[in-house]
């Protein structure tokens, strides 16, 4: 199911649809991200976890983590299971100039099991190089 997600992705970044900016629960480790500690993790979870396809497909397309573009892998999982990791993203097809930030929004007492991100583009970058 991810990979097929991956795939029409894939299908509106190829189709020239503008710059796109994607968000969500990617429900796996990014491409390159050092696998996380899986101890006490069963094995059926932890191979689905560790599931990278999804994920460099999505980066195939030419589109980018921005969170590891900007250097911060911080896991946005694990405070309730132990199994921490960065299933939530934000991609773009954006030009790198344009990436301004990226924060995970730390919580004392997280009403999710995920914390939230969010990026800071600078859009007259992207003019710029057009």
């Amino acid at each position: 199911l991810r990979l097929i997600e991956a795939e029409a992705l894939a299908l509106t970044v190829e189709k020239g649809a503008g710059p796109v900016l994607a968000g969500g629960d990617w429900n796996a480790v990014p491409a390159r991200d050092p696998d996380p500690d899986t101890s006490g993790v069963s094995p059926a979870v932890a191979r689905r976890k560790l599931d990278r396809s999804a994920a460099v497909a999505i980066e195939e397309t030419g589109l980018a983590d921005v969170a590891a573009c900007l250097g911060d892998l911080t896991p946005t999982v694990g405070h309730d299971s132990g199994l921490y990791y960065r299933p939530d993203r934000l991609y773009t097809s954006l030009p790198p100039a344009a990436l301004e930030d990226y924060r995970v929004i730390e919580e004392d007492k997280p009403k999710s099991n995920h914390l939230a991100v969010v990026g800071r583009f600078d859009l007259d970058a992207v003019r710029s190089a057009v």
